[in-house]
């Protein structure tokens, strides 16, 4: 028997990743205004993070179910 927790939920891991994001953005600004640089919005700083967001959203993945593992037959040559 497979038992499912909401944490397994993919709108719970999202939101997750959002916080996260949301964080790091929030510090990422107070130091830009520290050093009295432009304050970008959110939309404008996750823009230029999406790489980041994609990789948090990937190991997320893996840690639930295995990239290697639920991708395995189009990893063969």
């Amino acid at each position: 028997m497979n038992v499912r927790t909401q944490e397994d939920g993919f709108e719970y891991q999202a939101k997750g990743i959002f916080e996260e994001m949301e964080q790091d953005y929030k510090d990422e600004q107070e130091q830009r205004k520290e050093d009295g640089e432009d304050i970008q919005t959110f939309a404008e700083w996750l823009w230029k993070n999406t790489d980041d967001l994609g990789k948090i959203f990937y190991d997320r993945f893996d840690q639930w179910c295995g990239i290697d593992e639920s991708t395995e037959e189009f990893n063969v040559a």
